[in-house]
Order: C-alpha cells, then sequence, then structure tokens
C-alpha cells in the first residue's frame, strides 16, 4: 500500500507505513520519508534556482567535511522527465559502510536535490524502495515560484 504525496510543487507515492516530515525553510523546502530506521529518503526543494553542480558540489562538501573516509562518483541522470546529474557517495560512519546517492535537476520554476542514504545493510532492504519513490516524482507545471505549496488553477 502506498501513500500520495502532494505539496511544496511535488508529487511522489511512498509506502504507507513510513514516516513522513516537512520542514518548510527560506527558499524552498525538504519533504523527507523514512521506514523507521536510519535510511531515508528526502527531497529538497530550492525556488531560487541554483545550479545543479552549485547544489551537489555543496552536498558533496558536506559529506567531506563530516566524515573522514568519502568516495565520491559522479553521473548523468534523468530525474522526474528531467535531465540532471548525481553523486553516489560512500562513506564509513561507526565503523559502518553508508551509502548516499545524490540527485539534482532544475525546472523553470525550482531546483530540485533528492537524496537517499543508508547504511549497506539497510540499503538491501530499501533500495527499491528508495527507486519507486524517485520514479514516482512528477514536478507539475502548477508549480508556483515564491510560493511553496500552491498551485495554478489550469494546472494540467
Amino acid at each position: 500500500m502506498t501513500s500520495l504525496y502532494q505539496n511544496h510543487g511535488l508529487l511522489f507515492r511512498y509506502p504507507a507505513h513510513w514516516d513522513l516530515t516537512e520542514e518548510p525553510g527560506e527558499g524552498g523546502a525538504t519533504v523527507t520519508v523514512a521506514a523507521g530506521t536510519t535510511g531515508f529518503w528526502s527531497a529538497t526543494i530550492l525556488t531560487d534556482r541554483p545550479e545543479v553542480t552549485e547544489v551537489l558540489e555543496s552536498a558533496v562538501d558536506a559529506f567531506m567535511e563530516t566524515y573522514d573516509e568519502v568516495d565520491v562518483f559522479d553521473l548523468s541522470t534523468e530525474v522526474a522527465r528531467h535531465p540532471g546529474e548525481g553523486r553516489d557517495i560512500e562513506f564509513v560512519c561507526f565503523e559502518l559502510l553508508n551509502r548516499a546517492e545524490l540527485r539534482a535537476f532544475r525546472t523553470s520554476h525550482c531546483t530540485v536535490l533528492i537524496t537517499c542514504q543508508g547504511t549497506d545493510d539497510e540499503l538491501e532492504e530499501l533500495q527499491a524502495d528508495f527507486d519507486a519513490i524517485t520514479c514516482s516524482l512528477e514536478v507539475p507545471d502548477g508549480f508556483l515560484s515564491g510560493s511553496i505549496g500552491q498551485w495554478t488553477e489550469d494546472a494540467e
């Protein structure tokens, strides 16, 4: 069974038994879903539309500053029918191998950063769910820049 999230200019499906949190921020918002483990999937909406590379490099820098052992792999991708870029990150935390997948794309209204993260053991169970959430993601054209959570009447 899945739930439908529809707010902050995003639509996506996620497992109904997962926890969802929203964190509005200046110039955007972050929406996170988690299965009750340390693993999570999140989407950060940036209405000031920074460059995709800038967003990814900032996220990678945060990992590099936090963890001693970090490996980063670049890739090109498509998310929500938008061309984008990604970074796969492997890092060690509390003697556990962890992975993070960063995917970013830019629309005419916002830049979106998708983050999936967990330990290797967690990702054996959660990766298929994370992939399904990302595949279900849509950024409808009715999203109004600067008006988080509002839609135009003629959307779709």
